[in-house]
């Protein structure tokens, strides 16, 4: 009977992470674009996909081959017909991304990893603190998302061993495909690529230490990662738009602002419900003592310790970098990747910890089988009855999120009829639709506010606004 009960509550689990990833994954197909997308597209038009990203280098920043990415991409589909294959593209890459890491991570079989990835995703995105800036938002996507997603595969492709016997080509072609995405990375986001780069040293340090075979790749790579981050900070645009933050460089402000995050994200991350119910569903898991990959026991490397500091350093690099460059201006897409480097490291940590110096064991002890099931029945009703899986089972379920895609694709078709039929000034009435998860077009009553700027020029009108808002009326 406790064996069939722990079963039930183990088939609830999964019923709830894969209710978790289909709602997240729903969401994709009902995104449409906004602000920064139509300006991205408009640059790409005007400018090539080539010449926007010269563009933004030179009076916006060095984020380089981010921008020429979504250039690229805006040129080749229309943000406002076929939005969610960009957001699958890049979601496709994030599962990827925590596959690769899981495969590292756990050394398991392709079923094992697998699982623990869905598992991962659902429960990182079920808290993460901005899903509409970085995941459904396909300007937001490539810097916030999608670089992280590529540091995990840059990392799971260095540390898989080479196959024996296999041509020397081939060792050639697959460092030069590392180091060329090594030094793609920070052109996707500088704070990520500067996390990248002390990673990456660490890991030339545990192979030269272990005297492993592969060290002089880590080598080669590492240093194309530091010339990407070279070529980003360089950008004459991260002055250019550094003059719209008075409060930049100022060294006591960003560790006042940090010591502030601290405070304010520590206690939220680590306390959260999901994440410790998650955690006790993991370090108990008896399949756990059958996964012990060859490096932990490379002698003298000190996982239990690495781990963490690697995490927290990333973490303080990401706080205050963005408080140095831009003062108490924080976008909430910022938060996203730190924390899912946060979870990246926690439970990376969790299982160093648990192997300890020798083989795990968990112990199937009646306590230990009941510490399980309340986990597991703890995380099931967390993951369904907090944060974004209930705002967003809540919302598909009363068909907000659908009615708000109709009315924005129906607006969006109104504005490229009139771009067609040669109108020049549209107005166009105020929306009523909204979406708990994904986030509006930010149009405005004044016609000279960037955004209606930039979809005027999208769909070839000369002005756009908003009719003005009615006397006691709310949006």
């Amino acid at each position: 009977m406790p064996g069939m009960i722990q079963r039930g509550a183990s088939a609830l689990l999964v019923i709830a992470v894969l209710l978790v990833t289909g709602v997240a994954l729903a969401f994709l197909f009902y995104a449409q674009p906004f602000n920064d997308d139509f300006h991205m597209a408009v640059q790409g038009r005007d400018r090539g996909w080539w010449g926007s990203t010269l563009w933004f280098y030179e009076y916006l920043s060095g984020r380089w081959s981010g921008h020429a990415l979504i250039a690229a991409a805006y040129n080749v589909v229309d943000p406002t017909r076929s939005y969610g294959r960009l957001l699958v593209v890049m979601t496709f890459f994030h599962l990827w991304g925590f596959y690769a890491w899981s495969r590292m991570l756990l050394g398991g079989s392709v079923r094992t990893s697998l699982v623990v990835a869905i598992g991962f995703f659902a429960l990182f995105w079920s808290a993460r603190p901005s899903p509409d800036q970085a995941m459904y938002w396909f300007s937001g996507s490539v810097p916030y998302q999608w670089s992280v997603s590529l540091v995990l595969l840059l990392f799971a492709g260095l540390a898989r061993p080479a196959r024996p016997g296999s041509a020397r080509w081939r060792s050639i072609v697959s460092v030069a495909g590392l180091a060329a995405l090594a030094f793609t990375i920070p052109g996707l986001h500088e704070l990520i690529g500067l996390s990248v780069c002390l990673a990456l040293a660490t890991g030339v340090f545990v192979a030269y230490r272990i005297g492993s075979a592969g060290r002089v790749k880590w080598v080669f790579v590492t240093l194309a990662a530091v010339a990407g981050l070279i070529v980003v900070v360089a950008a004459p645009g991260n002055w250019v738009r550094g003059e719209r933050y008075p409060e930049s460089g100022d060294v006591l402000l960003t560790l006042q602002l940090c010591l502030e995050d601290l405070v304010k994200f520590g206690p939220e991350w680590v306390l959260d419900v999901k994440l410790l119910a998650a955690t006790a569903v993991f370090a108990l898991s008896p399949g756990l003592a059958r996964h012990r990959p060859a490096w932990l026991d490379w002698p003298g490397i000190a996982w239990k310790w690495i781990l963490p500091g690697l995490t927290a350093v990333s973490i303080f690099i990401g706080f205050s970098g963005l408080h140095w460059a831009a003062g108490r201006w924080m976008p909430p897409r910022m938060v996203d990747p730190l924390y899912c480097f946060f979870l990246l490291g926690w439970f990376s940590s969790v299982f160093v910890w648990i192997q300890g110096a020798g083989p795990a064991r968990v112990e199937d002890s009646p306590r230990a089988s009941m510490l399980r099931l309340g986990a597991c029945l703890t995380l099931t009703l967390a993951l369904l009855t907090t944060d974004n899986a209930e705002r967003g089972l809540k919302d598909l379920w009363n068909e907000r999120t659908q009615a708000w895609h109709l009315e924005t694709a129906g607006r969006f078709e109104l504005m490229r009829r009139a771009g067609r039929d040669g109108v020049r000034d549209l107005t166009l009435e105020r929306p009523w639709a909204r979406s708990a998860i994904l986030r509006p077009l930010e149009l405005r009553e004044d016609p000279d506010y960037w955004v209606n700027q930039r979809v005027a020029s999208f769909f070839g009108l000369e002005t756009i606004r908003l009719a003005p808002r009615e006397a006691g009326a709310r949006d």
